[in-house]
């Protein structure tokens, strides 16, 4: 009897060895029994499918791209953890972990978001009319920009942070700046009211308030040289925010220099008096 049951203990050892090395050998044989693979949805931020994404895993240095309905199947892989990388144009870059199982395909609902973008209106504020042709620039630079025939841009697809968005270009109005920050995925929303640029309007008198005509009169800075009509007016128009020098000459009489602080929407309504030469 014992004998007996030492017999049976030893055959049931070898039929388990037996079973262990036929199990061996089938995952030898086999690879995909001990590997997995990945079944990936890429969407964006509002859960629509994002198409052409390159998925990129590491280890291994394998890439996909998604499909029409953002989805991704990998080949077999050994099972541990892979860094998922998605980068698409206009897109943020976005890393994810994911667990590869042996003998599973493992699902995984991935995002990524599309990059911000900054829009808007120029218009005139005193007649709402838009302003077409204006020219649209960024600090940090993200390109050149033109308004177009109802006034408006778009500047898309740009990272995220603070910038400086500046309206120029437009002779009669004056450069204008304003500050936004950018957020991923959203819209931020700028309109410029533009100001027209100042101008000097002026009559040159002599001491008894006639007008003296045909008076060379140059504006600095900028070096405008005008002259005064027969009733002994000048414009300076279109001048931008600051300090200006008024130069008056004319043969008998004295020369003279004035001083205009001239801010955007002004216009200096003027008269500059001239002495005799040799008059008291």
């Amino acid at each position: 009897m014992k004998r007996t049951i030492i017999l049976s203990v030893i055959l049931l050892l070898l039929t388990l060895i037996s079973c262990q090395k036929d199990s061996e050998d089938l995952v030898n044989l086999n690879p995909e029994a001990r590997q997995g693979k990945i079944e990936a949805t890429i969407t964006d931020q509002d859960d629509a499918p994002v198409a052409g994404v390159t998925v990129g895993l590491s280890p291994g240095d394998i890439s996909y791209e998604s499909d029409s309905e953002g989805k991704i199947l990998t080949d077999y892989l050994d099972s541990g953890d892979y860094t998922v990388t998605l980068t698409r144009s206009f897109y943020v870059d976005t890393s994810y972990t994911v667990t590869v199982a042996a003998g599973r395909v493992t699902t995984a609902n991935l995002t990524i978001i599309v990059k911000g973008s900054i829009e808007g209106t120029v218009y005139n504020p005193e007649t709402g009319e838009p302003v077409k042709g204006a020219k649209i620039t960024t600090t940090p630079v993200t390109g050149n920009y033109t308004t177009n025939d109802e006034g408006k841009y778009k500047i898309g697809f740009i990272d995220e942070g603070s910038y400086v968005v500046k309206v120029s270009g437009v002779e009669s109005i004056a450069d204008i700046e304003k500050n936004v920050v950018v957020h991923i995925g959203k819209v931020s929303f700028v309109n410029f009211g533009l100001v027209g640029k100042g101008s000097i309007e002026g009559t040159i008198i002599d001491r008894n308030s006639n007008v003296i005509s045909g008076e060379d009169v140059e504006i600095n800075p900028g070096e405008i040289k005008l002259t005064s009509s027969s009733e002994g007016k000048f414009i300076a128009s279109y001048l931008d925010a600051g300090t200006y020098t008024i130069e008056i000459n004319k043969d008998h009489y004295v020369a003279a220099n004035f001083t205009e602080d001239v801010e955007n929407g002004m216009v200096i309504d003027e008269s500059y008096m001239l002495t005799i030469k040799g008059s008291i």
